[in-house]
């Protein structure tokens, strides 16, 4: 059985399952143990603390070059485990959708596939050299004339240039693999934002629907009151309200269809895919941990820079290790023809051991090397410095967003429209017994319906910052989301 892209939300990827082989598979198929090497190769962080390429790095690499074989383009078409967006959608559903199929993250995968397959090119020695030569003009010896000439010589790298190679590469990959799961906490970021998004703006949806009703039921009293000689002005009134909300209304349903559009890119759909119902989720909350540190400890492009600092300090070592010669070992045999005179040795075949080594002459050119590996690794300790500085102030923004966002739904939910239902309950009354205009009415339901909105807006607010904040802090959040009891508008 082939398998296509591999991951899954937050679970072990499909072409690490322990149940590779499935059923309907003909050829069977070994089931091995790869879900520890998948996690052991997880914990490792090779960023974190550089593990000889014997451990993790052979792990690694035999557990992902035992399945590259099976792999097939993924234009071949979708994975047969889809989620349903027909009906019901869930947010979990959407990021498995994304992460099984969106073309960025599957760029990032084979870029890192790419980057694996260099480890053992870069520990494996030079390929050796084959040599033949044919003397034209046969060489006459006193044992017989030289016909052919074989040779064939290896060349063994100075010692420790081999392993401060596989260094570097591993380094290289650690890198792609960082590389790798920050695309996959943007992609989640990213569909989690649109999501709420698009919770929003059903949710206005239906609250827009409910105001155009309880307009309309205002407008009936006031045809009632003109119809008694009352005055006309409340009809007016109550129809620029209605025009008003049909207007946004219309604003509303329009303006799902870019956001919709996005989703659809992000889970590598045509733009115009239909989608289900979306169903809203409960609301998240951080981790204990300080964001900041978990920053620091966490976040994948970090890490990336991390490991490609180690990687150029190996590409340092390497490059001083430069100034020693390689060696060149190497064996020669000459066939030889019969001497026309019987001598001793008649034609026998000599046999020359060779050794050889470069002359590392042009001191110039190699400090030139070490120079440049050494302005390669400061790059990338400022690039780093420059990151961090850059997440630690994007990180703060968001607290203040989700913070902020939080104090607002307390504040409408517990304060606001709770006092602008009782503003608008007792306006009505006083319309009714004629102690209050009818313009008093309008303004009440109008601050109503402006309070509801801002909570949703509030609510969506939130939920777009704590994903800011988890792709900040390296936090695969798919895991600690739960669909909500259907949550009405407030």
């Amino acid at each position: 059985m082939k398998t296509k892209f591999p991951f899954g939300a937050d679970r072990l990827p499909q072409w690490f399952s322990e149940n590779h082989a499935t059923p309907g598979d003909q050829t069977g198929g070994a089931k091995l143990p790869l879900s520890r090497a998948w996690h052991a190769v997880s914990r490792s962080r090779l960023s974190r603390g550089f593990a000889p390429p014997k451990t993790v790095v052979h792990l690694l690499l035999a557990v992902v070059i035992q399945y590259l074989a099976t792999f097939e383009p993924l234009a071949a078409g979708p994975t047969n485990i889809q989620p349903s967006l027909s009906t019901n959608v869930t947010l979990t559903a959407l990021i498995d959708q994304a992460l099984q199929h969106n073309p960025g993250l599957q760029a990032r995968f084979h870029q890192w596939q790419a980057a694996l397959t260099k480890v053992p090119e870069a520990k494996t020695l030079p390929d050796p050299k084959f040599t033949y030569g044919y003397f034209i003009s046969e060489v006459e010896t006193r044992v017989g004339p030289q016909q052919h000439r074989i040779g064939i010589a290896q060349r063994f790298p100075w010692f420790g240039k081999l392993k401060l190679r596989s260094e570097a590469a591993a380094h290289a990959t650690e890198a792609g693999y960082e590389n790798l799961q920050a695309a996959r906490l943007e992609v989640e970021c990213d569909v989690r934002k649109l999501f709420h998004e698009l919770i929003y703006l059903d949710q206005a949806i239906a609250i827009t629907d409910e105001n155009v009703q309880l307009l309309k039921g205002l407008e009936s009293v006031a045809q009632a009151k003109f119809k008694a000689g009352g005055e006309y002005l409340g009809v007016i009134k109550t129809q620029v309200e209605l025009s008003q909300l049909a207007d946004r209304r219309s604003s509303l349903v329009e303006s799902r269809k870019p956001w919709l559009a996005k989703l659809n890119a992000s889970l590598g759909r045509m733009s115009d895919a239909k989608f289900g119902r979306l169903i809203p989720v409960g609301p998240t909350s951080p981790k204990s941990e300080l964001p900041a540190d978990r920053l620091r400890q966490d976040n994948p492009r970090l890490l990336a820079v991390d490991a490609a600092i180690k990687a150029a300090e190996a590409d340092i070592n390497l490059a001083r290790k430069e100034f020693f010669p390689d060696v060149t070992l190497g064996l020669d045999y000459i066939a030889t023809g019969a001497a026309t005179a019987a001598v001793a040795g008649n034609g026998k075949d000599p046999v020359i051991a060779m050794f050889s080594i470069n002359i590392p002459l042009w001191q110039k050119k190699l400090r030139a090397g070490v120079k440049g590996a050494k302005a390669r690794q400061k790059s990338l300790a400022s690039i780093r410095k420059h990151l961090t500085q850059t997440l630690q102030a994007e990180l703060s923004a968001q607290l203040f967003r989700f913070s902020d966002a939080e104090r607002k739904i307390e504040l409408y939910k517990q304060t606001l429209i709770p006092q602008s239902e009782a503003a608008l309950k007792l306006a009505e009354q006083s319309y009714q017994a004629g102690k209050a205009d009818f313009l008093d009415m309008i303004d009440a339901q109008r601050a109503l319906l402006e309070f509801r909105l801002q909570y949703q807006r509030s609510r969506a607010n939130r939920e777009q910052s704590l994903a800011e904040i988890d792709l900040l802090t390296g936090r695969k959040s798919t895991h600690q989301i739960s669909a909500a009891k259907k949550d009405p508008p407030e």
